[in-house]
């Protein structure tokens, strides 16, 4: 078994890769949506969320960390 533990800072971001997939989420599916309806906020979100698993090229892309740099 060849594992080795990889530590990070309790916050890396960076190498959080559902923070990757919610940046992605934000900036392509609710980038030009604005309101202040719960209603409105859940339905838009289930869409994106939807169209994301309809794409799973993107998630893995989006997801990825090729700059890892492990030793």
């Amino acid at each position: 078994h060849h594992i080795q533990p990889f530590y990070l800072s309790p916050y890396s971001p960076d190498f959080n890769p559902i923070e990757r997939l919610w940046q992605h989420l934000k900036g392509h599916f609710m980038a030009d949506f604005l309101t202040s309806d719960g209603v409105a906020l859940t339905d838009r979100l289930l869409t994106s969320l939807q169209a994301l698993l309809d794409q799973p090229r993107t998630v893995s892309s989006v997801c990825s960390l090729p700059n890892l740099n492990r030793k």
